[in-house]
């Protein structure tokens, strides 16, 4: 029955791959008319026959392989660890994506990246890593974005941090103890509480989610007009093969 739970996932994904080749796509007015559907939908073979193409073709380009994983890339959902090899992958590549963007707009560079832990919704096995797992790791259209924050809304990020039970990060190390974050680091040189900085982050964060407000009310966005599952496909298509390990970067102090 081509009717599932997936069919959510397979719509999502065929907007996507329909519209890859398309830069710039804007929406000024929308239209509706409702229609009114008798009968058991389930049982039409017309509308099954309608969309078993459209199924079939968007199945075959999700189980597309883009790289492969030499172990499983598990979360730090539930697990009380402030950091997991999935989320070191995906804000290191995060990093390396956005900044290759970033570098087109007057040769700037970003200081670190900042992603949320609930963002992350699925692991990866080891094995092949398809299409599809981009789809079911990042089901929401996030874009990335620069934002340069001031002294003041670094120093709450970094509260934010030490109080929490852990978000990705990349390009930042700190350690926690009492409720305090010590020995930050960031881009390998001591924290300077004096300076602005660039973060790489979502729009979904940059908007409060998660709470992170320090990142609402910056000095400068910087819109990259760049999907993080476009990033995540992006550097998995170019990297044949993966091995993610802990390094520490987020940690509580001994």
């Amino acid at each position: 029955m081509i009717f599932n739970r997936t069919i959510g996932l397979l719509i999502s994904a065929t907007l996507f791959l329909s519209s890859c080749n398309e830069d710039k796509l804007s929406k000024n007015r929308s239209d509706f008319d409702y229609i009114e559907i008798k009968g058991d939908l389930e049982g039409t073979k017309q509308i099954e026959d309608f969309i078993k193409p459209y199924h079939n073709s968007t199945e075959v380009e999700l189980d597309r392989v883009l790289s492969y994983s030499k172990r499983d890339l598990l979360t730090s959902r539930g697990t009380g660890l402030l950091e997991s090899p999935l989320g070191n992958l995906l804000s290191d590549l995060v990093l390396e994506q956005a900044n290759e963007r970033y570098a087109t707009i007057d040769n700037k560079k970003a200081d670190f990246v900042v992603l949320n832990r609930g963002g992350i919704r699925t692991p990866i096995s080891k094995g092949s890593i398809t299409q599809r797992n981009m789809f079911e790791i990042m089901p929401f259209e996030n874009t990335l974005l620069v934002v340069t924050i001031t002294p003041e809304k670094m120093q709450e990020l970094l509260e934010y941090m030490a109080n929490s039970k852990g978000h990705p990060m990349s390009n930042i190390r700190l350690q926690i103890k009492d409720k305090e974050a010590i020995n930050v680091e960031i881009g390998g040189k001591t924290y300077d509480k004096t300076r602005n900085y660039k973060v790489i982050t979502t729009d979904y964060l940059q908007h409060g989610g998660d709470r992170m407000y320090f990142l609402s009310d910056p000095i400068a966005i910087d819109t990259l007009s760049y999907k993080m599952r476009d990033a995540m496909i992006d550097y998995f298509e170019k990297t044949d093969t993966v091995d993610v390990k802990l390094d520490g970067r987020f940690s509580y102090a001994k």
